[in-house]
């Protein structure tokens, strides 16, 4: 490649083409590599393809919009901070946000913080050995042991009745 020689007295500002199709910018001081800005190019259809950096210079405010990744990071962390304080426990969280959700390993059921109070989040299957409990049952009251049965005293036998004695028979007669 032959060697390439600037301009003696650039102004600033000024765009040289060098070699290899490179383009450099005199700021003042230096010459500078410089890549020509593109006016802004939208795709025509779906399935169209671009190459080169995507750069997004604001949030997205719209539904369908491309989201920066400083803002797409900012919601996966504040959706894993909601994530990351559940609870499992057999009390309830103090100071409880709305939506938050805790898992009570007594009653083994999973509730939401709601309307300022716990309700339960899903009815699910009762596991074997829990008992579910309904608003329509009543507690049942434990069960009083029986006394247990006096023995019976052993009946004395009956005397068995006399036999009736046979009248004499009659005496004949003469």
């Amino acid at each position: 490649m032959p060697p390439f020689d600037f301009p003696a007295n650039p102004e600033t500002g000024d765009i040289v083409p060098g070699p290899g199709g490179q383009n450099y910018k005199w700021d003042g001081d230096k010459w500078v590599f410089w890549v020509t800005p593109l006016e802004p190019t939208f795709l025509s259809k779906s399935g169209d393809t671009m190459s080169g950096h995507l750069h997004l210079h604001a949030d997205a405010v719209d539904a369908m919009q491309a989201v920066p990744k400083q803002q797409l990071d900012a919601a996966i962390a504040a959706l894993l901070d909601r994530l990351t304080n559940q609870l499992v426990s057999d009390t309830a969280p103090e100071d409880p946000r709305p939506g938050q959700l805790w898992f009570n390993t007594t009653d083994i059921q999973l509730y939401a913080f709601y309307n300022d109070q716990w309700v339960v989040a899903v009815h699910g299957p009762v596991p074997p050995g829990a008992k579910e409990e309904t608003e329509e049952t009543e507690p049942e009251e434990p069960e009083e042991p029986e006394e247990p049965e006096e023995p019976e005293e052993p009946e004395e036998p009956e005397e068995p009745e006399p036999e009736p004695t046979p009248e004499p028979p009659p005496e004949p007669e003469p």
